[in-house]
């Protein structure tokens, strides 16, 4: 082997083994940033299970005074007052103003205050959306019975699951629907928040004492005037113990409309709500997290009893 080649073929060594560790620093450089990223991320995840850990605490401390603020205005009255303080208990300043903390948000909501989409029937819910302003009143009745009803046929103004998926959507549960947020997917209820204040997926009586007009519209045999009389007494402050007898400041005609449902009024009303809705959103600053801990309290002699408690 000449001298050339031999001077060729060290240079070729040479830059082989330059380039190998050339790639060998980059491989680290590479291997030392993604160990990096990876100790960020999981730095991060930790941080934010730390956040969303404090923020439920928060709720869970707020539900827990709601609970005993409640509680404590049940029991230093005998039953009578006991009653007539659940019957309002949205109304009592007790309550209303007892908690302002900076880590939590909290709301008491009476069952019964907006029709659940479950049980309601389906004349029920053409009343309430003919009494919200809704043009589409078949449209929205339909598409909203065939998304909870068990079958995939169509009714006239409704859709299934063919409908959805030509518009790419999530399709019909066929079943009962199961969360609040699950509404906004039903076609027509894409604006979920027109919806809010007049539906739920919360089983119970409607509350005379608490759901609004347009809700109460669904009901048969309440009359717009029956409705009116309804909501100048509990503007005056004075709660609602007796159906019956505020159907006797009525007109002749709308009182023979209420008797006639008479029955229905009785199974779908109730002058007491059957539980109240605790919703406590706890909120955490530093990575803003939330978590809402909602109770369902039922009233048992002067006391409320959790009935069910849930988180999300």
């Amino acid at each position: 082997m000449t001298c050339g080649a031999r001077w060729w073929r060290r240079r070729a060594q040479r830059g082989f083994a330059l380039l190998t560790v050339l790639w060998v620093m980059v491989g680290a450089s590479l291997l030392a940033v993604a160990a990096s990223l990876a100790g960020r991320d999981a730095v991060d995840a930790t941080r934010n299970r730390v956040s969303s850990a404090r923020a439920y605490w928060h709720a869970y401390g707020c539900s827990e005074r709601m609970r005993s603020i409640i509680d404590a205005a049940l029991s230093t009255s005998d039953d009578a007052a006991a009653a007539s303080t659940w019957r309002l208990l949205g109304r009592a300043t007790i309550v209303s103003t007892a908690l302002r903390a900076s880590d939590c948000d909290v709301q008491l909501e009476a069952a019964g205050t907006r029709l659940d989409v479950n049980s309601a029937s389906e004349e029920q819910l053409r009343a309430l959306f003919r009494a919200i302003g809704r043009a589409d009143v078949d449209s929205l009745a339909d598409a909203l019975l065939d998304w909870r009803d068990a079958d995939d046929v169509a009714r006239p103004s409704g859709a299934e699951g063919s409908w959805y998926m030509v518009a790419r959507r999530t399709p019909p549960r066929n079943a009962p629907i199961a969360d609040q947020r699950e509404i906004a997917f039903v076609r027509g209820f894409e604006r979920s928040a027109v919806f809010d204040s007049v539906l739920t997926v919360e089983p119970a009586r409607l509350s005379i004492n608490s759901a609004s007009a347009h809700v109460l519209a669904a009901v048969p045999g309440l009359s717009s005037e029956l409705i009116d009389r309804i909501f100048e007494q509990r503007a005056s402050g004075k709660p609602i113990g007796d159906l019956l007898a505020l159907a006797e400041r009525v007109s002749a005609q709308a009182r023979r409309e209420f008797l006639s449902h008479y029955p229905e009024v009785a199974r779908l009303t109730t002058v007491d709500p059957d539980a109240w809705l605790v919703r406590a959103r706890g909120h955490d600053g530093l990575a803003n997290a939330i978590e809402t801990i909602e109770l369902r309290l039922v009233r048992d002699g002067r006391r409320a009893a959790v009935l069910h408690r849930r988180s999300w």
